[in-house]
């Protein structure tokens, strides 16, 4: 439209700059074959006529200026537009590889130079199968190790999830990603990828903290040499499964094309494997329960025995009788003691080097530069059975206390083994504390620089069957907390050889060729990111009309996701909404979805949270999203939640790259890039177009000079047709 203005405005103005040079010859001319004082009396004669009767001139000048306007219009639409229309559309040819020039021409020329285009684009694919046929020889053996790879962690009967160091997930197998299926509060829409997807962060369903803990060990397990190269902690999920969760490293040499023995490692990523172990954890802790509950019964019918044996009744045998029987009470009431102690608050353990925990743990407190801290290893080494992020918390939080209640600026952190438990102390010089006080740390909820924690002391003891007690060493003066904690059975210590002598670094296979291991964390202000490093959300609505205000309702949302510039067709969102109404007749005749489909299918205040999730932390796209934006503010407004993503519409972006073009709808561009039609007119089938015709608008974007988010949506505001919508 805009184009059809400026072509009209130009024509005529043509039409009436060409009236008035007309005009000036010709006086021109006819003053020239005239004297000097004719010519002064015909100029004047002109000027009076022209002043005197100027609408009668101009309408005779009308036709004349009408056929003018004509030509012009006519000469711009033939020879100076179509070329810039062909221009624009070989763009696609030289930056998205496309191979398919399509645009309309009126012109044998235009034909002609389409026609010589899209034989040179025929001549360069031909020269690039060449070279891709070269490309795909050489990197068919790196393919081969990636698709073994794939193919091993496919076929795992357990959960894998492949990260880089910042957390984003590199690859899964389809056992995790049944699993998160599980976990997911809209299996169906999502399938489990609102949490677990590539390039999504798995800091929204495990604790960063917890992970950093786990990460932390393995670099200092990697830099003493002292552990297997594995760590693993035990964390509920959000819908209350208990999963168990081994870490693995990813090293990364600086030099891989070196030596693998003398070349530097850094950390690039992590494996998690993942067990979940609520039903395992639920059977043991009433198994046990149910244990505990003979033993009560036992310990009762064993004290009436006990009784018969004081009566006379007896015979002569009733010394050995007693004997035994109060050799069997006092063995069921050792071991009901020790069930009651591990019973209330059973917790997986894991097996940790003493001398490696109090290296970490002195590390962790010595980041606060109020405090000395000293640690004090043991001569032999020997292994705890802890949970080590919960027993760190509960030092960290005593620590502080006592910084922060009594000023204790010097510490140290000791450890010892006796028999099948291991004592951890806390010693400092100064003051004892009283019994109430200590008595009451231990049951307060546990503060950790500045955080409350859900677990208090006596939570973190209970895990580990054990005590916490309070000493003074008069003669040195100091005083300490000593926390009592398992020793691992000694069948479970690593061999010494392995623990002392293996190359940590070099002991498993390096995978670490995939994009994702080399780019960094995505930060919330998304403005100045670069276009290629962002994950994207794209997404389309069907809908019972177009007016969410007068009752119509969004009756399915599909969407797909864009990562590393490349469209994940696995990772799809795809669900029918019940709209609690009655869908009219012409809109079933666009869209096809029926009164049947949608009635036993959730409604938005389920659905639409669930599309919130799958959306977390990316940029929403759509085609014409205003429609579709408008819906979904109005409805997510009720239910208390927010879509403050950043949004692009492909819509105002072809208006970008394509301003000459007659249409930019989405049927027009997916013909003319040639695109497959994805079930048009459903949401999902409308977001997969959308998905892949915003992928190849990426580059040429970049072509234009437009790189990062903020440019891309200042391009689009400044479109004609952003200022027609909004």
């Amino acid at each position: 439209m805009k184009d059809r203005r400026l072509a009209i405005g130009l024509a005529v103005l043509g039409a009436a700059s060409f009236c008035a040079v007309w005009v000036a010859i010709v006086v021109a001319l006819v003053t020239s074959t005239l004297d000097a004082g004719e010519a002064v009396q015909f100029q004047r004669v002109v000027l009076d006529t022209v002043v005197a009767r100027w609408p009668l001139l101009l309408l005779a000048a009308a036709p004349l200026m009408f056929l003018l306007t004509v030509g012009v219009r006519y000469a711009w639409s033939r020879w100076l537009l179509e070329p810039l229309r062909i221009a624009e559309a070989s763009q696609a040819l030289l930056i998205a590889g496309q191979s398919h020039l399509a645009v309309l021409v009126r012109t044998p020329a235009g034909a002609r130079l389409v026609s010589t285009l899209q034989q040179l684009a025929e001549q360069r694919d031909d020269l690039r199968r060449g070279v891709d046929e070269n490309v795909a020889v050489a990197a068919r053996r790196l393919e081969q190790e990636r698709s073994r790879l794939a193919a091993l962690m496919s076929e795992l009967s357990q959960s894998v999830v492949v990260c880089n160091r910042e957390g984003r997930v590199i690859l899964y197998n389809r056992k995790a990603r049944a699993q998160f299926m599980f976990f997911s509060g809209v299996p169906g829409a999502t399938r489990g990828s609102e949490l677990l997807g590539i390039g999504r962060s798995i800091f929204s369903f495990f604790n960063e903290h917890l992970i950093a803990h786990a990460v932390e060990r393995l670099e200092h397990g990697a830099r003493c040499t002292s552990e297997s190269g594995t760590t693993q902690f035990v964390t509920s999920m959000q819908c209350g499964q208990l999963v168990r969760v081994q870490v693995a490293p990813v090293w990364l040499r600086s030099d891989p094309l070196g030596d693998a023995g003398d070349a530097p490692a850094e950390l690039a990523g992590y494996v998690l494997m993942l067990d979940n172990i609520t039903q395992t954890f639920e059977y043991d802790t009433r198994r046990d329960r149910q244990v505990l509950h003979w033993l009560q019964s036992a310990r009762g019918a064993i004290g009436h025995l006990r009784h018969l044996t004081t009566s006379e009744a007896i015979t002569d045998n009733k010394a050995a009788l007693q004997a035994g029987v109060e050799s069997l009470h006092r063995l069921l009431g050792e071991a009901y003691s020790d069930l009651a102690i591990h019973t209330p608050n059973r917790w997986p353990l894991e097996v940790v080097s003493a001398s490696d925990w109090v290296r970490l743990a002195a590390h962790r407190l010595g980041q606060a530069d109020y405090l000395r801290i000293t640690p004090e290893l043991p001569t032999e080494p020997f292994w705890l059975q802890v949970d080590s992020y919960g027993l760190l918390q509960l030092v960290v939080s005593l620590v502080q206390r006592l910084h922060a209640d009594y000023q204790v600026r010097y510490l140290r952190l000791r450890v010892l083994a006796s028999g099948d438990r291991a004592y951890l102390d806390l010693v400092w010089p100064g003051l004892p504390l009283s019994t109430e006080t200590v008595m009451t740390w231990e049951m307060d909820a546990m503060r950790v620089d500045g955080l409350d924690l859900p677990l208090s002391v006596r939570d973190v003891l209970n895990r580990h069957g054990g005590q916490l007690w309070f000493q003074r060493d008069r003669p040195r003066d100091e005083v300490f907390f000593r926390i009592d904690l398992p020793l691992a059975p000694q069948q479970n210590w690593p061999q010494q050889a392995d623990a002392r002598g293996i190359d940590v670094k070099g002991n498993r296979p390096e995978f670490y060729d995939f994009d994702l291991f080399q780019q960094g964390t995505h930060t919330n202000v998304f403005d100045d990111e670069p276009l290629t490093q962002l994950a994207f959300t794209v997404f389309d609505t069907e809908t019972t009309g177009l007016n969410p205000r007068e009752g119509d309702e969004i009756i399915q949302i599909g969407a797909t996701r864009i990562v590393n510039m490349k469209v994940l067709t696995e990772e799809c969102f795809d669900q029918l909404v019940d709209p609690q109404r009655s869908i009219p007749a012409r809109s079933t005749l666009i869209h096809g979805i029926t009164q049947d489909m949608v009635a036993d299918q959730p409604t938005l205040t389920q659905v639409l949270p669930a599309f919130h999730s799958f959306a977390r932390d990316s940029v929403l796209v759509g085609h014409n999203v205003a429609f579709d934006l408008r819906f979904i503010e109005i409805k997510s407004g009720a239910l208390g939640i927010r879509f403050d993503h950043p949004v692009l519409d492909t819509l105002l972006l072809a208006s970008v790259l394509y301003p000459t073009q007659e249409s930019n709808r989405l049927e027009a561009l997916a013909e003319r890039f040639g695109l497959a039609n994805h079930q048009r007119h459903s949401a999902l089938g409308d977001a997969m177009v959308t998905a892949e015709l915003f992928a190849l608008f990426i580059p040429l974007l970049a072509a234009k000079g437009i790189h990062t988010l903020r440019q891309a949506r200042e391009a689009s505001q400044a479109t004609y047709l952003a200022r027609l919508k909004y």
